[in-house]
């Protein structure tokens, strides 16, 4: 069987799926399932020749980079090079709706894998977001955003004969847009930041950071408008009438995030220091050098939060809440300490606990990986592929011989 990733997201275009997508292509070129992926372009690393025989990348993943924004024409062009390649295929869709251009509403980007699945291609589809919610109290415009997601959704989904979700939660959502029979199982997220062993970049980030000695609450987001309220709320309880302790922020929009915290309590600005956007290697150090790391999502905790399923990859200790999107195991962990629902006054209290008690720090951190390890690493996920696609690492490498 022939592998082929088909994402709106690649390096170098920034992004979680992104990542998420190189990372696991990369580990199935390890083991030998030799995948190609089609994406859209970057203009200064490919060109007309490049897209039509894909560009040979880290481990022999084969890149293709669509020329334009998923339109007719381009699909059109990817599907006669699709046709040139060995059969049979098996396609893999990283699917958010907003990936495919159009502002979410390429509902020929779900034809095209339509048309695939009748030629014979094997569809797998791995939904990292189903669709754009309705909300009373938007838009007109978004409401008709929200219906076209849900029409490119049932024609994907009536194309697919494997449907993986990323968090449980998805599962009655799509379920109405899914044809019977075709089961919907969990798949869930990897870390998209490498773990950097290096202890004395920890300790200078440290250093800098806290070198009087007080203690590192980090908080690891993109900071965007959805976690914004609950996080600076948590922040400013965490921060009132204490000196023994800063506030690292990290990540893309973390600058502009104090930004705003900070204008609105000034008392703040010698407490909090925000990072701006990182490499992979730079978020790894800072993330190592928190004490603890408080995040806070006003639908709850979830392995669909990127930033927590790297957080558990680093061995950090975790302080986070409930919510209606929460798996149940969240609350049968050591690796974290789960507040229920949005409960400021007891987060805070939490993350004063762990603060105090250096030995459930090193428990929490010990256990986090090994959360990490049992559930989310990309060995076990590209495992989890080939034993749903009834295919082995000796039977791949057997046949490349």
């Amino acid at each position: 069987m022939n592998w082929h990733i088909i994402t709106g997201e690649y390096p170098p275009k920034p992004g979680g799926v992104s990542d998420y997508t190189e990372i696991v292509t990369t580990a199935m070129a390890k083991a030998g399932l030799a995948p190609r992926v089609w994406t859209s372009i970057d203009a200064t690393r490919a060109n007309d020749a490049d897209f039509e025989a894909g560009v040979i990348e880290d481990f022999g993943v084969i890149v293709h980079r669509l020329v334009g924004r998923w339109s007719p024409s381009d699909l059109d062009r990817m599907e006669a090079a699709i046709e040139r390649t060995p059969a049979p295929r098996r396609f893999l869709i990283q699917y958010t709706p907003n990936s495919w251009g159009y502002k979410g509403m390429n509902l020929g980007f779900c034809r095209f894998i339509a048309r695939r699945s009748a030629r014979g291609d094997e569809i797998w589809t791995v939904i990292h977001e189903p669709y754009y919610f309705f909300k009373l109290w938007d838009k007109p415009a978004r409401w008709l955003i929200a219906a076209a997601n849900r029409l490119m959704l049932r024609t994907l989904l009536g194309a697919s004969t494997r449907i993986y979700i990323t968090i449980p939660y998805w599962d009655s959502r799509i379920r109405p847009w899914a044809p019977r029979g075709v089961p919907i199982e969990c798949l869930p997220i990897v870390s998209n930041i490498p773990v950097v062993n290096d202890p004395v970049a920890v300790e200078a980030v440290r250093a800098r950071y806290a070198g009087d000695g007080r203690a590192i609450i980090g908080c690891f987001s993109t900071f965007g408008d959805n976690v914004e309220r609950i996080q600076a709320a948590v922040l400013r309880a965490l921060a009132v009438d204490r000196s023994d302790r800063i506030f690292l922020l990290i990540g893309r929009g973390s600058k502009e995030f104090a930004d705003r915290l900070i204008s609105d309590k000034s008392s703040l600005a010698a407490k909090i220091i925000a990072t701006g956007g990182l490499t992979r290697n730079e978020l790894s150090i800072h993330i190592q050098a928190c004490d603890v790391l408080a995040q806070a999502f006003p639908y709850g905790i979830s392995g669909r939060n990127s930033t927590i399923v790297s957080a558990l990859a680093h061995g950090a200790a975790i302080t986070a809440n409930s919510g209606p999107i929460s798996e149940p195991f969240w609350s049968e962990t050591d690796a974290a300490l789960i507040v229920p629902g949005n409960d400021i006054e007891r987060f805070a209290a939490a993350v004063d606990a762990i603060l105090a008690d250096p030995a459930r720090l090193l428990a929490m951190r010990t256990a986090a990986r090994r959360l990490y390890d049992e559930r989310f690493s990309v060995d076990r996920l590209v495992a989890r592929l080939l034993s749903d696609s009834g295919e082995s690492l000796i039977a791949e490498f057997a046949g490349a011989e």
